[in-house]
């Protein structure tokens, strides 16, 4: 039967051969906390021992152009930053873009009121896929627009109205040369 040891802080259960609870930072041998010091000596030099020590060295750092660009991005559109909403958006607006096509197709056919239906359902879609960026959640929309603040209001009207906007003049404008 092997011998174990216990850690007096988490109570997990080692071998005898094992020295330290990691997680913890106890020696299993002593039960007393492990003390960490820097070697007056030794400051300011890399360690042949710690290949990270000049990554951890205090350093002068001239932060990147970008970095102020993604977090502006981050404050007005979080969504960016979720890989699950960006997948989920790019999911939706491809389907937009099939419901869209066919949308034009059935108004070029003279069907005025199903294109136009087939168009407001592309419009829900791609209104949710935008709350979804501003709110970095997925949601419904209703719920999405309750949370949103002034500006994520405004961005979330510019960005839906503007394209469907267009969209819908073109369509006149196929409607008419038809």
């Amino acid at each position: 039967m092997p011998i174990t040891r216990f850690c007096p802080q988490c109570e997990t259960e080692y071998d005898e051969e094992v020295c330290i609870c990691v997680p913890c930072g106890i020696d299993l041998r002593t039960s007393k906390g492990l003390v960490t010091e820097i070697c007056p000596e030794a400051e300011g030099e890399a360690s042949h021992l710690d290949p990270d020590a000049e990554a951890d060295a205090p350093q002068e750092e001239k932060e990147e152009f970008w970095l102020p660009v993604l977090r502006g991005v981050g404050m007005f559109v979080p969504g960016l930053f979720r890989p699950l909403v960006v997948v989920c958006v790019a999911g939706v607006l491809a389907m937009d873009c099939v419901i869209v096509y066919f949308a034009m197709l059935v108004f070029a056919l003279g069907a005025m009121f199903a294109g136009i239906t087939m168009a407001s359902v592309a419009l829900i879609m791609y209104a949710h896929a935008v709350a979804w960026l501003l709110t970095a959640r997925i949601e419904l929309l209703t719920d999405a627009l309750c949370e949103m603040d002034q500006l994520h209001i405004m961005l979330f009207l510019t960005a839906v109205f503007g394209p469907f906007l267009a969209l819908f003049v073109v369509m006149g404008l196929v409607a008419n040369a038809g």
